[in-house]
């Protein structure tokens, strides 16, 4: 889906009608609109926001500042008693050619005393061409979201000024949550709880038909209440904890912003600890469990260490006397006294001595066969033996690592809570009521995180007891005919289920994995320090981290401009596997890119997003004449913003037009 034309008309400070076209070649991908500071490249990207969701998302860092949507030069010239509207129209072109027209207008009327009243609610329209007319869609909102979801969009209309702070100052939650909307996941949650809805609908068709499965299906009722009031329980909180995190980040905005220098380098200090915190945390994690898995592996060895140390020393012992491996087998010995005649030759089919010394060899024999087991279990015993004793070496490793990241992390949490002191001691009180209140919210935050990973906790061990009671319960409809129609039924959905449940985690892994790697790839391509960042790893839960040439992480001393650069670099790839076919529009791309950098970016990104119409607001500091050169084969319209302050107004001319 690319956008052939943008139309504004009376909005902000697009005076009378302004149209916009932009080329959707997809050879010449790149659309560029420049304009300095305040000449309305934000608001044109406000304007595509509030044309097709209704909101301008874009002025939230503006609040408090707002001028009425409507143009206000042609609100001040209103007569009484007149009415005027500002409209947004988007012209977009689908892959298969078909024309899709979105349309919003609000209107004010000025009464009789001289007051503006404008509309509570703004008009939407949309249409879609089939065959060679027009047609309205009433299902306007859903054909939106076909192409873009609402709970996707910010990561294809953005404010490049904000990228960095995706990394810097949102958690894991945030990124999981988004990459689980944009990958289209929520479709194969949604099968999946459906499926398990149907396994409870069958089960109680069963009802009254044996008390055991009577039993064994109300007691799987009883889990899966459990369950599911741990799962409601689950999303109120994670609801709750993004309201936190919502108000965290905002206050961290006003202490950074204040006028107080001190309390802005002390903001700054808490930002880069909380974030030291959470990959101290995670590494911490990691070699707990590793030290753990690695424990229950060897454990059996290393309790058996003395009787496997006992059990080879016999082993060896006896081979060295040469009663292992045995010289004969007993099957052996048993044929020489059925036939009656030694290998010698002697008759040995009567009771002789001769017979009875071949006969008191299966004594030997038999002794001799255990020990053949024992040769061959030997192969067994000294691997185990070596996993037992080259345990304590990497174990010790381990330990020490352990505790040197858990005095890490006391050292780091020690500091962060001098800081948060300092923060409320300074004399003013604008500043000490913010901090006052953020400790609170921190409080409040650790709180539901740690009462959110004991729901998790919970629901697993349900899913752990259902599956035990659901293999219970085939067992008893096994056993009779009368069941087996139903234990069919029971078994494809339950195996349907299984198979749902892999496909979903598989997916999620390649998500992450594929997500990971282009992000490294792009972030490498576009950073100019190569040498320096060697890596990027995104784990299980979605912490994104940059690691260096000597292996430490280093995600929160990253410049802003590095951290756009890495920003920019993730939404490449999550956009390639979205599977969502939007065009992309950024506002400020380079702003915080320095000179030559901001050249290589400029050559390397239409490679990556060259599947997507990608049109980007910048400024004559970001679009200079390299840039423009290193753009130039991939760009297929420039316009300038010209912004008349006297009439507030903003024209769209040709780049370079006079």
């Amino acid at each position: 889906m690319k956008i052939q034309s943008i139309e504004l008309e009376n909005y902000r400070q697009y005076r009378n009608k302004v149209i916009v076209e932009l080329c959707c070649d997809p050879e010449r991908n790149i659309n560029v609109i420049q304009g300095v500071n305040g000449a309305g490249k934000t608001n044109m990207l406000n304007a595509i926001n509030w044309c097709l969701y209704g909101v301008e998302e874009h002025l939230e860092k503006y609040s408090g500042k707002k001028q009425p949507i409507i143009n206000d030069a042609e609100l001040n010239e209103l007569e009484n008693g007149q009415r005027i509207y500002a409209k947004v129209r988007l012209k977009m072109i689908s892959s298969d050619g078909r024309l899709h027209v979105f349309e919003r207008q609000i209107s004010a009327q000025k009464d009789d005393e001289g007051k503006v009243h404008f509309d509570q609610a703004s008009d939407f329209h949309a249409f879609m061409q089939i065959g060679r007319d027009m047609h309205e869609i009433p299902e306007k909102e859903f054909l939106v979201n076909r192409i873009l979801p609402h709970g996707v969009k910010s990561f294809f209309f953005f404010d490049g000024e904000k990228l960095d702070e995706f990394f810097k100052e949102e958690k894991s939650a945030k990124v999981r949550d988004a990459i689980f909307d944009v990958s289209q996941l929520s479709l194969l949650e949604k099968a999946i709880e459906h499926l398990e809805k149907s396994i409870s609908s069958m089960r109680s068709e069963l009802k009254g038909e044996s008390p055991k499965i009577d039993q064994i299906s109300e007691a799987i009722k009883e889990v899966e209440k459990g369950r599911d009031s741990c799962r409601e329980e689950k999303n109120e909180k994670e609801d709750e904890l993004k309201k936190i995190r919502s108000e965290l980040a905002k206050i961290s905005e006003k202490l950074k912003s204040c006028t107080e220098p001190l309390a802005k380098e002390l903001q700054k200090q808490r930002d880069r600890l909380k974030a030291q915190l959470e990959r101290l945390d995670i590494a911490l994690q990691e070699a707990k469990v590793q030290a753990s898995e690695k424990l229950i592996m060897t454990g059996p060895s290393i309790c058996a260490l003395s009787a496997i140390r006992d059990a080879l020393e016999q082993i060896a012992q006896k081979a060295k006397k040469g009663e292992i491996p045995p010289k004969m087998k007993e099957t052996f010995v048993r044929e020489l006294l059925e036939k009656g005649q030694c290998i010698c030759g002697t008759d040995i089919s009567r009771e002789s001595s001769a017979r009875q010394k071949v006969a008191n060899l299966l004594k030997e024999v038999r002794i001799s066969e255990i020990y053949e087991e024992l040769t061959s279990l030997k192969y067994d015993l000294n691997p185990a033996l070596r996993e037992a004793t080259e345990f304590i070496k990497p174990q010790d490793i381990l330990r020490k690592k352990i505790a040197e990241l858990e005095q890490q992390f006391q050292d780091a949490r020690i500091e962060l809570r001098e800081v948060s002191s300092r923060l409320e001691g300074i004399n003013v009180e604008e500043i000490a009521n913010l901090e006052i209140a953020h400790v609170r919210l921190e409080h409040d935050e650790d709180k539901l995180v740690g009462e959110i990973r004991l729901l998790e906790e919970k629901i697993k061990n349900a899913r752990l007891k259902i599956e035990e009671f659901q293999r219970d319960l085939s067992k008893e409809l096994e056993k009779s005919k009368k069941f087996q129609i139903a234990h069919e039924k029971l078994k494809l959905a339950n195996d349907t289920l299984e198979v749902f449940s892999r496909v979903r985690q598989k997916l999620i892994d390649d998500i992450r994995n594929t997500i990971q790697e282009k992000t490294k790839k792009y972030f490498r391509s576009l950073i100019w320090k190569k040498e320096t960042y060697v890596d990027v790893k995104i784990d299980e839960d979605y912490n994104i981290s940059v690691i260096n040439n000597i292996g430490s992480e280093c995600l929160g001393t990253l410049s802003a401009g590095e951290r756009q650069v890495l920003a920019l670099s993730f939404l490449a790839a999550l956009r390639e596997v979205s599977g969502f076919d939007a065009p992309v529009v950024i506002d400020t791309p380079l702003g915080r890119i320095s000179k030559e950098p901001k050249e290589n970016i400029a050559e390397l990104l239409p490679e990556f997003l060259k599947e997507a119409q990608v049109t980007m607001f910048m400024t004559d500091e970001e679009y200079t004449s390299k840039v423009r050169q290193k753009l130039a084969r991939k760009v297929g319209k420039e316009y300038e913003l010209d912004y008349n302050e006297e009439k507030s107004q903003t024209k769209v001319k040709p780049y370079g037009a006079k």
